[in-house]
Formats: structure tokens, sequence, C-alpha cells
């Protein structure tokens, strides 16, 4: 049996899907009011959104249609949370920016202090199917950076979240619920963790250790995982 067939009956197996038809699934499912993306390159994510948002980008590429009003801001997402200040909390986020997992931390902090109980954080880039493309620094094709390691650290330091990845292919998505805009327990140990990060923390040797260690669920049960999470927070 040749790699690729291997590879396209596991991915069948599995009941995967692409990232893409996977974030419309959340679009479609939460019903956001406003949407914030991290990370905007071509706009093929941003397109998907419907409502009033926000996307931040140092080097925006976008060569697509957006049905939705975007205020776009070309910086990146370090200065955007210094400078800029939202008109509401944050409903439904995406984050898809720079590929090192201090950097997708800082993201999620900042997002989480402009969020609110019922909010729903995306991560791209959590469970790469090759270890290849798991380097720091960007490599030509496929490129996931370490971002994975945020899945487990977030598990550790934040018990009180719901982290779910979700076995979309190449790179998996993230999940994140049950944020606490109150919460300074990532802030107040985010000198610590990076200290923890750089000494090799939440560092796996290949694909299939990752896999392990996140424990993905099936892309089939993200529609109906989303709309219990949609019910309860709106009770």
């Amino acid at each position: 049996m040749s790699r690729l067939t291997n590879w396209l009956r596991n991915r069948r197996a599995r009941r995967t899907e692409e990232y893409l038809p996977a974030l419309a699934t959340v679009h479609r499912t939460i019903l956001p009011r406003n949407y914030f993306e991290i990370g905007v390159s071509t706009g093929r994510s941003l397109a998907l959104a419907s409502v009033p948002s926000v996307a931040v980008d140092p080097n925006p590429k976008v060569d697509v249609a957006l049905a939705a009003p975007v205020r776009l801001y070309p910086m990146t997402s370090d200065r955007f949370f210094a400078e800029e200040v939202l008109d509401e909390p944050i409903d439904f986020a995406f984050i898809d920016g720079m590929h090192r997992v201090e950097f997708v931390l800082r993201d999620f902090m900042n997002i989480e202090a402009r969020a609110h109980a019922g909010t729903v954080v995306a991560m791209d880039d959590v469970m790469p199917e090759d270890i290849a493309y798991t380097a720091r620094d960007q490599t030509p094709g496929a490129w996931t950076g370490d971002v994975y390691r945020i899945i487990p650290l977030l598990r550790r330091y934040r018990p009180d979240l719901d982290v779910r990845v979700y076995d979309v292919v190449q790179k998996g998505l993230g999940i994140v619920t049950r944020l606490d805009p109150s919460s300074r327990v990532l802030p107040q140990m985010y000198d610590r963790i990076v200290a923890e990060l750089d000494r090799g923390a939440f560092l796996e040797a290949s694909a299939a250790a990752i896999r392990a260690a996140i424990r993905p669920r099936p892309t089939t049960r993200l529609a109906s995982d989303l709309a219990k999470f949609r019910r309860r927070s709106r009770s």
C-alpha cells in the first residue's frame, strides 16, 4: 500500500475535513454577533464571516471578496492590543497569526481579556500531521510551528477552560470555550510559562506523540459540541 493510499484511508477512517469548512461550521452553529481574526493572509477564513469583523495582520494580502463589514488593521497583534480598543466584547475569535507558541499564548490572553462567558476561540495549527511542520522558524511548504504546545499548556494552567481539538486534516483545529475575562492566571504566570517553554515544556518528538497528547475529537462532533455550549452559555 502506498503512503498516499494509507494516508487517504486513515483520513476517511477519522472522518476529517479541511479547516475552512470546519470554521464555517463554527460560524453557522454559534451565530456570533461579531468576529475577530488574527492572521488574515489572503482572506479565505475572513471571507466566511457574515457579521461585523475586526482583522489583524502585519502584511495582509486579501484577494477575495468579503461578505461582512471589516476593519482591517495592518499591524502585529501585540501592537493592536496595545493601541486599539474594541467596541464590544468578542463573540468568536480565530487565532492564526505568528506560529510560535508564546505568540499564540499572548493572543489568547489578550482575546480572553476582551471576551465574555460565551466567547468561542478557534486556533489553527494545533495538531500537525508531520513533525517536520513544527520548526519554530518558517520552512517551505506546510508550517505550523510549535503552536501545538498551546493545547497542553492551557489544559495544565487553566483547567477551568474547555480546550478541545478537532481532527481537521493536516493541522487540526482547536476550540476553547468557558473563557473568564477576569482571570489573571496566564498574565501573572506568563514569564514563568515562557521560561518553561524555553526549557522544552510540552515538546513532542513525533506527530503521533502530539496526537496522543492532544486527544482529538472527530470533526463530526464539532457542531453538536458547539450547539451544547451555546445553549448552556445563553441559558
